[in-house]
């Protein structure tokens, strides 16, 4: 069964851009989901919610690996 040997952390991060990177315990193809955040006010917690129309994806291109890197721009 795939499981993580190391979860997922940032890397590298500049103005346009950061890389995340994992590691599994067996060979796979890697892929991250992400969300724009929206401050919610209202509640007056400062949290961040996402805003789900704003789902975007990035996947790996690269055969399958133990040690996964994603870099996300914009």
């Amino acid at each position: 069964m795939l499981s993580f040997i190391k979860t997922p952390y940032l890397q590298w991060p500049t103005r346009d851009a950061v890389t995340i990177m994992w590691e599994t315990s067996s060979e796979a193809t890697g892929k991250v989901t992400y969300y724009e955040t929206e401050r919610v006010h209202a509640t007056g917690t400062g949290r961040f919610e996402s805003v789900v129309v704003s789902e975007r994806m990035v996947r790996e291109n690269s055969r399958p690996r133990c040690i996964h890197t994603v870099t996300l721009d914009g």
